[in-house]
Order: C-alpha cells, then sequence, then structure tokens
C-alpha cells in the first residue's frame, strides 16, 4: 500500500527509506504502516470505502461517486475526513507510545 501512506502524508511513506534503514527502523516502519491499515479499517464504511477507492484503486472523484451513489464533493469531504481522522488518531496513538 505505498500510495496509501504517501496519500496521507509523505513523512509516513514506508518506502522512501526503509532500503537504507536498520532492521528496527524497518519494524518501526511496518508497525506503523499495520496501525494505519487498523485505522482505516475502523472508519466509518462510507469514509473508509472513499478512501480505499481513492488511494488504493486510484479512481477519479467521478469513479467513487458513481460506485457509492453520492455526489464528487461528498466524496472530496468523505476523503478528506478519512484522512484527518485517520492522521489524528495515528499522531495520538504514536505520541502514548514514545
Amino acid at each position: 500500500g505505498r500510495m496509501l501512506a504517501q496519500s496521507l502524508d509523505g513523512s509516513m511513506d514506508p518506502t522512501d527509506y526503509s532500503h537504507s534503514a536498520n532492521p528496527e527502523q524497518q519494524a518501526v516502519m511496518h508497525d506503523r504502516v499495520q496501525l494505519v491499515q487498523q485505522l482505516i479499517n475502523q472508519l466509518p464504511e462510507k469514509l473508509r470505502s472513499c478512501m480505499q477507492l481513492r488511494d488504493i484503486e486510484g479512481k477519479s472523484y467521478r469513479d467513487i461517486a458513481t460506485i457509492l451513489g453520492i455526489t464528487e464533493q461528498q466524496v472530496k469531504v468523505n476523503i478528506f475526513r478519512a484522512r484527518q481522522t485517520v492522521k489524528e488518531c495515528y499522531l495520538k496513538i504514536d505520541k502514548m507510545k514514545n
């Protein structure tokens, strides 16, 4: 899910420096990806669907609107909310770990 991590926040892309990272760093990156996946799975279904269609399947806003039977504007709002929610939860959990 390279695109997925990138779309949330460039700094969270696990593939960027994993090739030069030591095993410990790679483990941390893997944990982060797992965590992001878990957070996405906990989103309300509509938000999750929008985000997955956009980030994993690379569909356009128009395609997603058609698939889910909502307006393009709603798609944009849903994706924005999904990303915000995941990011906020992620940062909270990250803070608690450190």
